[in-house]
């Protein structure tokens, strides 16, 4: 069976929508993967309007393109990232995308919200048919152990991971490669980008310039018998000596004060990201072989 391979447009954060679909579509890839990131990249809103939906669906039809997914990172323990997510599902639902894909969010020391929270928006997601699939970043999703054991408290086989190998690096410190064995059988979604450095480096290159072994990412993944949807994530910035000293440092203890700030995530020139896409999609066509198929 062929992979289904996709793009998500938060690699074109710093862009509109209609040139994130354009990028993707001339790479000749057929899905995508929408973010609905509050405060980050708010390329669709999950309260559109008939019209405004209506006209992302023409958009994404005019460039032969469709929505399987929604980024909708957010806090799930706040009022409003609960909200949020919620409005996410129930539009992923309306626009026929399977599956929404968010980040814990920190905890803290309120655990008790969280899984109040978490148990309503379970409630949506099996009633509309959706996948809500946690991405391995923030809190327990940054470990196979810690992942596995915050999927059976919370007890749905519509809540699934979304993968991301570099964030297991970026967030947790971990290698992806000792964590993906315990994930793979409960994987959804993937979002597909390399990793240099350990936790707090915020170091993203194209697939195949990083530090991850890709190979034994996708021998686990085929080994449960996993289909997609793989989404390349490009995730460019700028070189370390270009950004703030102190940026830099809070990084460093802190992996998500990165994408709080992001006064240096992204790039100005959407050409580099479509370089990007193209050489991670390279890449990935040949280490999957026969299984790809970017129309898939």
């Amino acid at each position: 069976m062929a992979d289904v391979v996709g793009c998500t447009t938060v690699g074109y954060l710093r862009f509109p929508l209609v040139r994130a679909l354009d990028g993707i579509a001339a790479a000749g890839l057929q899905n995508v993967d929408l973010a609905a990131i509050p405060d980050y990249c708010e390329h669709i809103s999950p309260l559109a309007d008939r019209a405004e939906t209506n006209r992302l669906q023409s958009e994404l039809q005019d460039r032969g393109l469709r929505a399987l997914s929604i980024s909708a990172h957010t806090t799930i323990a706040s009022v409003d990232g609960y909200r949020h997510i919620r409005a996410c599902i129930e539009y992923a639902s309306t626009i026929g995308a399977g599956i929404v894909n968010t980040g814990t969010g920190p905890i803290g020391d309120d655990a008790a919200t969280f899984f109040r929270h978490a148990a309503e928006l379970v409630k949506v997601a099996e009633r509309l048919g959706v996948v809500l699939a946690l991405e391995t970043q923030d809190w327990e999703m940054t470990s196979g152990a810690g992942a596995l054991a915050l999927l059976d408290k919370l007890g749905s086989s519509n809540v699934k991971v979304n993968l991301d190998a570099a964030n297991i690096v970026y967030w947790g410190g971990r290698k992806a490669e000792e964590e993906i064995d315990l994930l793979a059988p409960h994987v959804a979604h993937v979002h597909v980008k390399d990793k240099r450095g350990g936790r707090g480096v915020y170091d993203f290159p194209s697939l195949g310039d990083g530090e991850i072994d890709y190979g034994k990412i996708f021998s686990s993944l085929d080994a449960v018998g996993f289909d997609g949807p793989y989404m390349i994530e490009p995730e460019l910035s700028l070189a370390e000596a270009e950004r703030p000293p102190a940026e830099v440092e809070e990084a460093l203890r802190d992996p998500g004060s990165a994408y709080q700030r992001h006064t240096y995530l992204g790039t100005s020139n959407a050409e580099e990201v479509d370089a990007d896409l193209a050489r991670s999609l390279a890449t990935f066509a040949a280490l999957r072989g026969a299984s790809y198929s970017p129309s898939a």
